[in-house]
């Protein structure tokens, strides 16, 4: 008896050790393929000099009506985060497949700390108007491709400019809002990191003391002067079609962040400032000292690359 013990009880061990084995080896086999999800979110700036900062809170996020785990509500103050600043929203686990549907999830009523609004302009007289839209689920299109064991990094590139909205209360102050929610929608651009290149270029314009100088990038031939100069939607927005715009520095340095590989216009037009904060359209700049036509300035953009340009900008077309 003790020696058929012996004899089997090791056989009897192996397989069960293989049987625990295969057990292993069948459940690693139904874990699903994941791949990685980076979020950060970025601005372009406000046509405002009292705007101080804005404030978006965003509570969750959702890939095609599922929210990320571990993601965590965050408050950020979008003016921080221009010029090529970003801010990481985190990094998400996903199972790999084909994603088409993005929402953000906006608090309007608290920040993260539980102090102020969710969504609020701060003006820099330190005014707190908060903000909401019709709806709290802000839905973006993009078509993500998570693959297995890869990293894909977008960016929510937020356009103030075109998502904010300004106007006299009826005391000589300025009540600031979202613009509707289908213009706050198409504000917000998505895109991949690494396929995005820069414009850093110069300009010598001179300007008075309140004079703003403003670049506008276009995709090559979309220009209409008829419709880009003609005040549209809910905040009265000039330019409405430019994909980046920024102000040129005093200097006449200007940088264009986050354009897609591709050929785009420049213009350049004139703005003065007003003694609410917001600005008055002077005209726009010609690149032709003997024209008074406007001819664009076309620049050529390439992945993770940075373009430099010198422009010279001459008569003013009002």
């Amino acid at each position: 008896m003790n020696f058929l013990l012996k004899l089997f009880f090791p056989c009897f061990l192996l397989l069960f050790a293989c049987n625990q084995d295969d057990n292993t080896m069948e459940d690693t086999m139904n874990q699903p393929l994941t791949g990685r999800l980076s979020l950060d979110i970025t601005d372009a700036p406000v046509d405002n000099s009292q705007v101080k900062s804005c404030v978006v809170t965003i509570a969750d996020i959702e890939i095609d009506g599922h929210a990320l785990e571990d993601f965590q509500k965050v408050s950020v103050d979008l003016l921080a985060y221009q010029k090529g600043k970003t801010l990481s929203l985190g990094t998400f686990e996903l199972e790999t497949g084909v994603y088409s549907d993005i929402t953000l999830i906006l608090d309007f009523d608290k920040d993260t700390d539980g102090t102020r609004p969710g969504c609020y302009v701060e003006t820099v007289e330190g005014i707190i108007d908060a903000m909401s839209l019709n709806s709290n689920k802000v839905k973006l299109q993009y078509t993500a491709d998570i693959k297995e064991d890869a990293q894909k990094s977008l960016v929510f590139d937020v356009d103030l400019r075109k998502s904010i909205t300004a106007q006299d209360d009826g005391s000589g102050n300025l009540d600031y809002s979202l613009s509707s929610q289908s213009e706050f929608e198409s504000s917000i651009r998505v895109l991949e990191k690494g396929t995005t290149g820069i414009i850093a270029g110069t300009t010598n314009a001179e300007r008075g003391v309140n004079d703003i100088i403003v670049a506008y990038a276009y995709a090559a031939g979309t220009f209409d002067g008829n419709e880009e100069l003609m005040a549209k939607g809910s905040g009265k927005i000039m330019f409405s079609n430019a994909i980046n715009s920024t102000k040129c520095e005093n200097s006449g340095a200007f940088d264009l962040h986050f354009l897609t590989e591709g050929d785009y216009e420049l213009y350049f037009a004139s703005f003065t400032s007003n003694i609410e904060g917001t600005v008055d359209f002077t005209g726009m700049y010609t690149t032709d000292v003997l024209l008074d036509t406007l001819i664009p300035s076309v620049v050529s953009v390439s992945s993770e690359t940075t373009t430099s340009v010198n422009i010279s900008l001459y008569n003013l077309i009002n």
